[in-house]
């Protein structure tokens, strides 16, 4: 029998935080890819694999919409050094604090990102946010349930990471700040040391032959400044 999409909406709904549900709705071919979004850290390899799919497919609805790309963080070096020191340590709970602080998410759930037993949601929130490739291999070896990662756990989230595009990696965290886990300046301990930059217009990539305007005590993690875009279209 096939479900109407008002009883998917409610199913999906209803399967939030139940695995076995989440999985049996991952597995049948009249629920929407971009439906199980919701449900990432419920669901099996099979379900993820779904869900990695449907952000690619809001990504293209976004593109196609022409809006604008969302600001790309610069995050300060000593907020950096303090991240990658959580990470090997595993004192997950600061590491919760210092990425919920980067990614403006309630700290409570990028803990519930950091000890996934998959890790899927996690490389691509890392990519959303803007840690590059070395920030992000060293954060998601040491997460998990266990002590760290094994390297094909690694190797494979660092392929995800890689393969997923940043406009479809940023439709992911979007979705959980609009589910009301955006956590508020007030709530967020470390507000005052992570800043924005413009990313410039949705299809410009940086040219890696531009200078980046920064300042001199921050280091950014990914993103363009609007000077160098600007000096771009010019050119």
């Amino acid at each position: 029998m096939r479900l109407t999409p008002e009883a998917a909406r409610r199913l999906v709904d209803a399967a939030r935080g139940d695995h076995d549900l989440a999985n049996a709705l991952a597995a049948r071919i009249d629920i929407d890819d971009v439906d199980l979004v919701d449900l990432f850290l419920d669901l099996d390899d099979r379900g993820r694999r779904r869900v990695t799919r449907a952000l690619e497919v809001l990504a293209l609805r976004d593109f196609a919409t022409r809006r604008a790309t969302p600001r790309a963080q610069i995050i300060d070096r000593e907020v950096g050094r303090d991240i990658a020191r959580a990470a090997a340590v595993r004192d997950d709970g600061r590491l919760a604090m210092l990425l919920g602080d980067a990614m403006q998410l309630d700290g409570g759930f990028v803990l519930d990102l950091l000890t996934d037993r998959g890790g899927e949601p996690l490389a691509i929130a890392l990519k959303a946010a803007g840690f590059d490739e070395a920030a992000a291999t060293r954060i998601i070896l040491f997460s998990g349930a266990r002590h760290h990662r094994s390297y094909f756990e690694v190797r494979a989230l660092l392929e995800l990471y890689q393969q997923v595009t940043l406009r479809a990696a940023r439709q992911l965290v979007a979705r959980w700040h609009e589910s009301g886990l955006k956590a508020t300046a007030s709530a967020r301990g470390g507000a005052g040391q992570a800043r924005s930059v413009d990313a410039g217009p949705i299809g410009e990539r940086a040219d890696p032959r531009m200078p980046v305007a920064r300042p001199a005590d921050a280091a950014p993690l990914s993103g363009t400044t609007t000077a160098a875009t600007a000096d771009r279209r010019r050119g």
